[in-house]
């Protein structure tokens, strides 16, 4: 019997090296991540639209959907804007019904927003699996009939990405589960007219300026868009509304989160639109205004943000006809029926949360104690060197849970939520300490440097365990560019150079 062909397609949840994506990557499975960080449910209909991927989707077993965190972060206050949202849910699944594919959409659980606006994308999802015959794990639903919403979300300092752990276990349960359960496609009867539009073949641009870009997850080919360049869009997109723009502006700094521009859609000087900003990297952006292509549209390079270029990959194109219309009012509270609903492939949080409180109440191996920060500031005015401050630093304290925790198969089991403890935990000591200092300024802790064992804590940051903990932290900090990959290298070029030296 030959493989499971599964394509995951969603946001940064689906990226995450060792969330979702590890734990369908069984052996049993061939995986095809289309996943794309930050892009919202209308990325999942432009890359089934993309040619390069018709061979990929026909071939699928299981289609596997998430972005409803991402289309809940795009609500503004705008009755239109949230229209616009809900409109491009539904058009997703309209066209994905016909391709009458076995498909599992995740709701993955977030509070950014109030609880009414997020339910109001989540009703939306709900909506259409019903409508469309679409499979669902409704996270959100399971966590609030559990009532453990508050624990995980009060764990993850970013709340928009579940526990990496949860999540692979998660993958591995689908990856194992009997497709055949899995419930086909609806096909919806209504036809809709869409483009993917590329600089290559849509806006007549000389392909010999186009610009290769690649990393390990992404290959794409891009043009440049700057302050000199006015791009024509071609007649024959008349009528088409540009409803997302794609984009790849790598600009080789090391945050590109500091780093946006834009591009302008021109019809006249009362008709035009800008798209929102987009950062620096591989970045699909919806745009939600209704900017409809006339005879003599153009497109120039935006405002933008340190940076004084855009480059385009491509543009979804839309021809409205009203075929699907959406309101905010049309969108009611829904619950997935339960021929549709896979919930129990979830991991059990509830039992997941006894052991993890359990395990965080109790005397851990390492040396993390749990107590006021008055007494800890005490103890290091009065008791500390400065090798043992040096030791409470973060970097020390993650490189020494990592060692410990690695040496059985329980700490090994639980080393995500002991990190992520230790963090959750730095960062109140460190809130604190600033508090404390604010309302008593002699609190504050003198320079390391007047220290009598100085020296001997700087051997302490040339260490392995603190280079290891610094490993890790900026891991975390670049994981959109494969950083928890470069890590297990790292590791691999610490323990060599460790071994060396001694």
């Amino acid at each position: 019997m030959g493989k499971k062909k599964i394509v995951l397609i969603g946001a940064s949840n689906s990226m995450l090296f060792n969330g979702l994506r590890a734990g369908l990557n069984q052996d049993n499975v061939e995986l095809t991540n289309l996943s794309l960080g930050g892009a919202s449910t209308l990325h999942i209909l432009y890359e089934f639209l993309r040619f390069r991927n018709e061979s990929i989707v026909i071939a699928a077993d299981l289609i596997i959907l998430e972005s409803n965190i991402v289309d809940i972060d795009h609500i503004i206050d705008l009755p239109d804007f949230k229209n616009l949202i809900l409109r491009n849910i539904f058009l997703t699944y309209n066209e994905l019904s016909k391709l009458n594919k076995k498909f599992l959409v995740l709701l993955l659980p977030y509070i950014k927003n109030d609880f009414k606006k997020n339910e109001t994308i989540n009703n939306a999802h709900r909506m259409c699996c019903n409508q469309y015959g679409f499979n669902c794990v409704d996270v959100q639903s399971v966590y609030l009939k559990n009532n453990v919403m508050d624990f995980y979300m009060t764990m993850m300092p970013d709340k928009a990405h579940q526990l990496q752990r949860i999540m692979y276990e998660f993958g591995k349960n689908i990856a194992n589960e009997n497709f055949s359960l899995f419930k086909f496609s609806l096909p919806s009867s209504i036809d809709l007219d869409f483009k993917i539009c590329s600089p290559k073949n849509d806006l007549q641009i000389n392909e010999k300026i186009l610009n290769l870009k690649k990393n390990m997850f992404y290959k794409e080919y891009c043009f440049r868009v700057h302050k000199d360049i006015t791009i024509s869009l071609s007649r024959k997109n008349q009528n088409y509304k540009i409803i997302a723009s794609h984009s790849w502006t790598d600009n080789g700094k090391k945050n590109p989160f500091k780093f946006y521009s834009s591009l302008i859609f021109f019809n006249n000087a009362d008709n035009f639109i800008e798209t929102c900003a987009t950062p620096s990297y591989n970045a699909f952006a919806a745009i939600y205004d209704d900017f409809v292509i006339g005879d003599n549209s153009k497109i120039y390079l935006g405002n933008n943000r340190n940076i004084n270029y855009y480059d385009l990959v491509n543009l979804m194109l839309y021809k409205d006809e009203g075929k699907i219309q959406v309101a905010v009012d049309d969108i009611k509270e829904t619950v997935i029926k339960q021929e549709y609903n896979f919930s129990h492939l979830f991991p059990d949080v509830v039992f997941i949360k006894e052991i993890l409180e359990e395990y965080l109440n109790s005397t851990s191996n390492i040396s993390i104690q749990i107590s006021s920060l008055t007494q800890q500031l005490n103890h290091f005015k009065t008791f500390s060197t400065a090798k043992q401050r040096i030791q409470n630093q973060l970097p020390y304290r993650l490189g020494q849970a990592m060692i410990i925790n690695s040496k059985n198969f329980l700490g090994y089991i639980f080393l995500p939520y002991i990190l992520l403890s230790i963090v959750i935990l730095y960062k109140q000591e460190q809130k604190n300490y600033k508090h404390k200092i604010k309302l008593n300024p002699e609190s504050t802790l003198p320079p390391l440097e007047t220290y009598p064992d100085y020296n001997e804590a700087l051997k302490e940051k040339r260490c392995f365990t603190y280079k290891l903990g610094l490993a890790l932290i900026e891991a975390n900090k670049k994981w959109y560019g494969g950083g928890y990959i470069k890590l297990w290298f790292k590791i691999k070029k610490l323990k060599y150079e460790f071994k060396t030296k001694n």
